[in-house]
């Protein structure tokens, strides 16, 4: 049976057994016997050119004429065919000297008939379209395009670069549209049928006298069975016109010749990607009487890559579907899985080879049905791998490749924009990164990992991780709240100061880190207003991580000759007790005695309060001497005195009146200083206002008067046993 594609299978040709044999150019081999070949329509070109060696098939012994051609190997099939030998300097960042096209490009360029694109590549991964092997032939032939009109019915699709070459190779016999709607698919992918009958008939037309007329479609048995062909010869096939400054021998020195002004390369202008609108097949008529499940063929069996397309025949009108190849064998599963966005369906004609494109499956393992319009299900088609799209993406958009200690290898990323989603896909990319440890170091290696999210993500394969050997861990600068420290002593001849540490901040939290403190006056003289300064020393398992914190200074130190009491409870009174301390200048066996006593600026309570400290001489030699002279420290502080109060006299109980209030009155102050006017009031609350027994009380005490600042109010005092009786 012969089969017609429709849609081209977008796979990755195993070019090492599809172009070469495993010892060496298949030139003069045996022609070996391959399946995949008969029945096909290009079943006598591909013979033809297996047992001259310009082709070979695949590992298992098929050829698999469907599958699309890369650039490359385009290039390695003209070479070998039309016995382009010399090479050409070439140059191409997608292009390696050790690749096995290296030859065949380095060919190609010398030849003539093709060239890099604009951004200075060569194409080498990418398959080759209709249109680009039409202008490639073109450029083999150089045919003359300037009387061909319209041919297709896709003509409006088709490059403007390449409109006049498929025009001309089409009017040569060449390469021909599909015959169910006469389309010529510019954008589809060139199958490796279709261009072993391309270049058969090329190669018949150049071997042709320049000016003798050649029928594309019956000069030799590679083109036999046109009918079946996608590349089918019309009914009236134009005499090919080749131009006659151009050379026969596509051997001669392309260089010397310039190209055709109507053939635009595709050097200069991007191919577009077209996607024809497929015609629509009539849904099937059921037949209740039909019972026997149509045969399904053809189908593809190599693995594809997502937005690749699938193909198969049904002997029967109804439908093909892809689904995971788990999918129960009935028809309510098969739906099932398409309502799932699992699997694909077609409606198909009989007897037609049919495409399934793969865009927007998961990767998975599929399977093949052909159901007709009686919901007969065939035998499932072998297991076909659907592979998912490897992603890439640019450098990050922004990575910090250095931080200072944390505890944690992490490391702040911004992913840049995925490349090589198909268009209409939802999927997203998320980014971490992270060092190789969380340890301190430089040149550390940072890892930048990709997931994916979406609609489609299964489709995909998130693009490699990004690595740098730049980053670094730097020690952490602690912080630290305020100290606990003296800043005022008795002359003792040090310089020391007590100290207490505060806070650490920024311990990663779990971490052995604690600090010490030690304090020290400028000097050890008798002042005020001395510097004193702290300085921090970290210790524990994990002190290397970290930076101590800067060191803590004050300039209001004291160290006073005498040992003043800085610090008292309000009592009225502005006294502060001083001793006197070191004594000079009395002369041996004088009785003299010093006395000192300290005065608060006021008796109210506060801090930083002046204290002035004056001297009196005891005894019977005093009169020789006078006191030292007085002097004043701002370090006092008197504290609030603390009252207490005797018991309030409180109503326990009340009737429910909505709120909390409780009746008092407060009970008497203790501790006030006579004189002092102070006074006390207190309320009480229930804790709530709802009816019951057994209810807590709270006094709560609020001083006022002139004095009441220097005292603390009584403690809050509390009952429960209120009672809250229903009205």
């Amino acid at each position: 049976m012969n089969h017609k594609p429709g849609k081209l299978v977008l796979s990755t040709l195993m070019i090492a057994t599809a172009l070469y044999s495993s010892t060496g150019t298949a030139t003069g081999a045996a022609a070996p016997s391959l399946t995949g070949i008969t029945g096909h329509w290009a079943q006598n070109e591909v013979t033809d050119w297996v047992d001259k060696g310009f082709i070979q098939g695949y590992a298992d012994g098929s050829f698999k004429p469907d599958n699309s051609l890369k650039r490359t190997e385009f290039m390695a099939l003209i070479n070998r065919a039309f016995g382009f030998t010399e090479t050409a300097p070439v140059s191409y960042p997608d292009l390696s000297s050790s690749s096995w096209a290296y030859t065949e490009v380095a060919k190609a360029v010398k030849a003539g008939y093709i060239n890099g694109y604009s951004d200075g590549t060569i194409g080498s991964g990418k398959s080759i379209s209709r249109q680009e092997a039409a202008v490639i032939i073109n450029r083999l032939l150089k045919l003359d395009a300037a009387q061909t009109r319209t041919l297709f019915s896709d003509s409006k699709d088709i490059a403007a670069w390449a409109l006049d070459s498929v025009n001309a190779v089409a009017a040569a016999g060449v390469m021909k549209g599909y015959s169910e709607d006469n389309s010529f698919r510019p954008g589809r992918d060139i199958t490796r049928a279709e261009a072993v009958v391309s270049l058969t008939r090329t190669k018949v037309i150049e071997e042709a006298p320049a000016n003798t007329p050649v029928n594309g479609g019956g000069t030799s048995s590679a083109t036999a069975s046109p009918t079946a062909s996608p590349t089918s010869t019309p009914t009236a096939t134009p005499t090919p016109v080749r131009s006659t400054y151009v050379p026969s021998d596509p051997t001669a020195a392309p260089t010397a010749t310039p190209a055709p002004a109507p053939t635009p390369t595709p050097a200069t202008t991007p191919i577009p990607t077209v996607t024809p609108t497929p015609t629509p097949t009539p849904i099937p008529t059921p037949d209740p009487g039909d019972t026997s499940a149509p045969l399904l063929s053809s189908v593809t069996l190599e693995a594809v890559t997502v937005g690749d397309n699938v193909y198969g025949t049904s002997n029967e009108a109804g439908y093909l579907y892809l689904v995971p190849s788990t999918v129960a064998v009935t028809t309510a599963e098969l739906e099932g899985s398409i309502h799932a966005a699992l699997g694909k369906k077609l409606a198909v004609t009989a007897s037609v080879y049919s495409s399934l494109n793969t865009q927007g499956l998961p990767a998975d393992h599929y399977v093949v049905y052909a159901v007709d319009a009686s919901g007969n299900i065939s035998a499932p088609s072998s297991t076909i791998e659907v592979r998912a799209i490897e992603l890439t993406i640019g450098l990050p958009a922004s990575l910090t490749e250095s931080k200072t200690y944390d505890g944690t290898a992490s490391a702040a990323v911004t992913a840049n924009s995925l490349t090589g989603v198909l268009s209409g896909d939802d999927v997203d990319v998320h980014t971490s990164a992270a060092y190789n440890s969380a340890a301190l170091g430089v040149n550390k290696t940072i890892t930048v990992t990709y997931t994916l999210s979406g609609a489609q993500a299964a489709s995909y394969i998130a693009p490699a991780p990004y690595i740098v050997n730049t980053g670094s861990i730097a020690l952490n600068p602690l912080t630290i709240a305020a100290p606990n420290l003296t800043l005022a002593k008795f002359k003792d001849g040090t310089t020391t100061a007590a100290v207490t540490p505060g806070q650490l901040i920024g311990v990663v939290p779990g971490e052995d880190v604690t600090v010490s403190a030690v304090a020290n006056y400028d000097t050890s003289a008798v002042g005020t207003n001395k510097t004193i300064t702290v300085v921090y020393t970290l210790s524990g398992t994990d002190a290397g991580n970290y930076i101590a914190p800067a060191s803590y200074i004050v300039t209001n130190g004291e160290i006073d000759r005498d040992q003043i009491t800085r610090s008292r409870v309000y009592d009225g009174t502005t006294a502060a007790a001083v001793i006197v301390g070191a004594v000079n200048g009395i002369i041996d066996g004088d009785d003299v005695t010093v006395h000192a006593s300290g005065t608060y600026d006021s008796p109210n309570v506060g801090v930083n309060k002046i204290i002035t400290i004056s001297y009196t001489l005891t005894g019977a030699d005093a009169g020789n001497y006078f006191p030292p002279a007085s002097y004043s420290i701002n370090t006092g502080i008197i504290t609030a005195l603390q009252l207490d109060i005797t018991a309030p006299v409180l109503t326990e109980s009340k009737l429910y009146d909505g709120n909390t209030s409780a009746q008092i009155t407060p009970g008497t102050l203790i501790g006030v200083i006579p004189g002092d006017d102070v006074t006390v009031s207190a309320t009480a609350t229930y804790n709530d206002a709802a009816v019951g027994s057994g209810k807590l009380i709270t006094v709560v005490y609020t001083l006022s008067g002139d004095d009441a600042g220097n005292y603390a109010a009584p403690g809050n005092y509390m009952i429960s046993t209120g009672v809250i009786v229903a009205p």
